[in-house]
């Protein structure tokens, strides 16, 4: 008789800002694999997709790789899972050692997995589990063009909702139910359009705008503040953005020894900024 497949669903932790992948069942995952099911539903997680890809927990071996390539994993690679037509489209997942998720280490390693997995979707995770990128290559018909890599990134104190918007668009049944199964180029497609830059740049204009005009009406500056004819804060609020933005991508600028932003990450975490400032009273000059 033949035995049901393992299914599994992702789920994102805004509380941990780390990705748990969650079986349909206890005990359905391979024992030590290194992407633990949480049994349950705790309530501080969003489902992201249900039962469409089918777990196969095989490792991959790293025989034959080069030095850089091999000691970039803290073990073998693993087939995580499978999607599709006879299983076509891969999930594969590799635990590189170490603290920080170095991307100069992942290159090599996606190089090798191309050769035999050409239509995937790869995650990576530090060596303790707290950061994740999932990574996609670009699908081109001649595989030495394969270059483009686009990353979407999961670790403490970012923010989840693009991630989770982006990973949801990774659910099978989003691409559409085909009699004898979707074809792997088919859901290479839908995660290349998933973690499409342009869209996602083009989005986030959108909402800098938005928010713009919401802060526009909304926002209390100093009473010497400049104001537009409209009695509006407007000069002020660009400035504002300016920086915020400014500094917000030297924050994702990152050492790439140590993987840590050029500017503190606490500087954007609201619970934390006050004890980083002397007064955080809206009286006091530390405020602005």
């Amino acid at each position: 008789m033949r035995r049901p497949r393992k299914r599994f669903s992702s789920r994102v932790s805004p509380l941990q800002g780390s990705i748990s992948l969650h079986s349909a069942s206890p005990g359905a995952f391979a024992p030590g694999c290194p992407i633990s099911p949480l049994r349950g539903s705790p309530p501080s997680c969003t489902p992201l997709s249900e039962s469409q890809y089918d777990y196969i927990g095989r490792p991959l071996s790293t025989r034959g790789w080069p030095k850089t390539a091999k000691e970039a994993p803290a073990g073998d690679p693993l087939l995580f899972a499978g999607g599709g037509e006879d299983q076509a489209f891969h999930v594969l997942y590799c635990r590189l050692a170490g603290d920080a998720l170095l991307r100069g280490n992942e290159r090599p390693v996606v190089n090798h997995l191309l050769r035999e997995h050409p239509y995937a979707l790869y995650v990576f995770s530090n060596e303790g589990l707290s950061a994740w990128h999932f990574l996609n290559l670009k699908y081109d018909v001649q595989a030495e063009r394969r270059r483009l890599m686009r990353r979407i990134t999961v670790r403490p104190g970012e923010g989840l909702r693009t991630a989770a918007e982006r990973i949801q668009m990774l659910d099978l049944s989003a691409v559409g139910r085909i009699l004898f199964g979707i074809p792997a180029l088919a859901i290479q497609q839908r995660h290349d359009e998933a973690f499409d830059v342009e869209k996602l740049t083009k989005a986030f204009h959108q909402e800098i705008a938005n928010w713009y005009f919401w802060a526009r009406e909304h926002a209390v500056f100093p009473k010497d503040a400049p104001v537009d004819a409209d009695g509006k804060p407007s000069l002020m609020l660009i400035r504002l953005l300016t920086r915020l933005i400014f500094c917000w991508f030297l924050r994702e600028k990152r050492n790439p020894q140590t993987s840590q932003g050029l500017i503190p990450d606490a500087l954007f975490q609201p619970r934390q900024i006050q004890d980083l400032l002397k007064d955080p009273s809206p009286d006091s000059c530390t405020y602005h």
